[in-house]
C-alpha cells in the first residue's frame, strides 16, 4: 500500500472520519451486519468495492488488530485504532455495566 498514495490518504480519512465518513450505503451495510450479530463488540473484515458496495470476508468476535504495520507510512493506523478499541473495551468497565450471564440465577 505504500506504493498507493491515493489509497493511504482515503483510508486515513476514513480512519479519522470512522462510520461517519463511510457513504451511506456503506453505513447501511455495516449496521444491518451490526445488528444481526448482536455482539457488543465485533470486528467486521471487509473491503470497499469500486461501485461503493462492501465485500464481506468476515465478521464476529474474535477479530484482532495484529499485526500492525511498522511502515511509517502507515503509522496514522496503528496507536489511533488501538487507542480507540481500548476505549470502547474499557468502557463497559468503568461505568460498571454488568449483564446478567445466560443460566446464571438471578
Amino acid at each position: 500500500m505504500a506504493h498507493h498514495p491515493g489509497w493511504i490518504e482515503r483510508e486515513r480519512m476514513l480512519i479519522a472520519g470512522r462510520i461517519a465518513a463511510f457513504l451511506a450505503m456503506v453505513r447501511a451495510t455495516l449496521e444491518r451486519l451490526r445488528a444481526r450479530i448482536a455482539l457488543d463488540f465485533l470486528g467486521i473484515d471487509f473491503a470497499l468495492l469500486p461501485d461503493g458496495r462492501v465485500q464481506l470476508f468476515k465478521a464476529n468476535a474474535t477479530m484482532n488488530f495484529f499485526p500492525i504495520s511498522s511502515h511509517p507510512l502507515l503509522a496514522y493506523a496503528g496507536a489511533p485504532a488501538v487507542a480507540a478499541a481500548r476505549a470502547a473495551l474499557d468502557r463497559p468497565i468503568e461505568e460498571g455495566v454488568r449483564r446478567p450471564r445466560v443460566g446464571a440465577a438471578s
